[in-house]
Formats: structure tokens, sequence, C-alpha cells
């Protein structure tokens, strides 16, 4: 596979995560997206890999997400949406169950085993009984795994216009690595340029109905937290 393909698929699970935090920051103001990094070291199994950065990194953690039940709702979206954009809309070839697992050789087993470490920390912190841990399961696989997978697909226009902005960023960093041609290179959205593609992806959201569904689907989630899991006022 060309570097160019390998960037735009690393660039599909990265954006997958970033449309997702970027409506969580606006629900979540004290939250802030600080880098978006697509590089061709110190990753495994693929040649290219990358993240996003989110700051304060203390207000993160799982001890503090679940005490707020919008931003458990936002980071179950989030860490899924990596692997979903790279198998449904960027690489054809690939399936989320090879991406998103426990395997040490999938690209997404980190954001599999965080997305997975959530509810047991929200039954343990908030003394989920039996039952209500069966319905909490069964409630989010239908909404993440069977709702969002299905509907997203609908957003014609959403990924045709997505598809336009993820070929001209991959561009871009390979022109520029072609140029620097280091051993280690890492291609930093940061400052203006973060701002500007967020701005971009923030109106296409909007208008193409991403944001809507997003709403909808955080909403869901919070509505069987609130019902099978947050019974109690606050976390012990």
């Amino acid at each position: 596979m060309s570097d160019l393909e390998q960037i735009k698929n690393i660039l599909w699970h990265e954006i997958g995560h970033f449309l997702i935090d970027l409506i969580m920051v606006e629900n979540h103001p004290k939250i802030t997206i600080t880098e978006l990094v697509i590089r061709n070291y110190e990753c495994q199994n693929v040649s290219w890999c990358g993240w996003v950065r989110l700051e304060p990194k203390a207000d993160l953690q799982y001890q503090e997400v679940i005490k707020n039940i919008s931003l458990t709702s936002f980071k179950f979206l989030s860490l899924v949406s990596g692997c979903l954009f790279q198998t449904k809309f960027g690489q054809n070839d690939f399936e989320f169950k090879d991406c998103f697992s426990f395997k040490k050789t999938a690209i997404g087993k980190g954001d599999h085993d965080k997305f997975w470490e959530l509810p047991f920390q929200l039954r343990v912190a908030y003394s989920v009984n039996e039952a209500s841990k069966k319905m909490f399961y069964r409630d989010l696989n239908s909404i993440v795994f069977n709702k969002y997978f299905t509907d997203i697909l609908n957003l014609t226009d959403f990924k045709k216009n997505l598809v336009n902005i993820i070929e001209r960023e991959a561009k871009i960093i390979l022109t520029d690595y072609k140029r620097e041609k280091p051993i280690k290179y890492a291609f930093k959205f940061t400052g203006i340029y973060l701002q500007e593609l967020a701005s971009e992806l923030n109106t296409l959201m909007k208008k193409n109905g991403f944001c809507e569904l997003i709403e909808a689907l955080h909403f869901e989630i919070k509505e069987t937290l609130k019902l099978n899991i947050t019974k109690n006022p606050t976390p012990k």
C-alpha cells in the first residue's frame, strides 16, 4: 500500500475521533483539542499512525469522566468512531471487527480496550446490580453498534464532502513528507491550521446532519446511563 493510501487510512481514523471530540468540546468548554498528529514512527502493526490530543488530561481520566454522564456518552461515541470512519468510509477492504478488537495486531486495540473499560469503571463506581448491567450493555450495543453504524451510512452528502477533505489533507501531508524526507516524520495540526480544519468540519457536520445524529445518540446513551447506572448521585 502506498504512503498516500496509508496516510488517508489513518486520517479517516483520526478524523473520526476528531469529529466527535469537536462536538464534545462545544458541550464541555473546559476541555480543549490541542493537536491532531499523523506520523510514520513508533506505530504498532502499521506504517502510519496518529492521535488527537485533548487537555487537560486530569479531567479525562476514568475516575473523572464517569462522574459526568454527558462526557461519558461522548467518550463512548468517540472511541468507536476512529475504526468506524476508517472501515466504513475509508478502507473498504478492512472490517470494523479487525480494527476495533482486543487483538494485539488491531489498529484500534487501544480504543477497544478503553471503550470496554468504561462500563467496568461505571459498574464499580455506582455499584450496579446484575439486571441493570445487562440492560445497560443491551442498550449500549444497540445505540452504538447498531443505530450509529446504520444511520451514519445514510449521510451521503456528509461522506462525499469528507472524502474531499481527507484527500486534500493527505496530499498536503505526503507532499510535506516527500520534501522533508526524514527517517521520523510527524505532521501536526496545531494552532491556526487546527482551528481552520475544526471550523470547516464543524460547518460540514452541522450542514449535513452529523451533529444532529450524534446529539440524538448522545441523548440516548445518557438516558440509559441515568436509568441503569447512575442511580447514586455521585460515584463512590
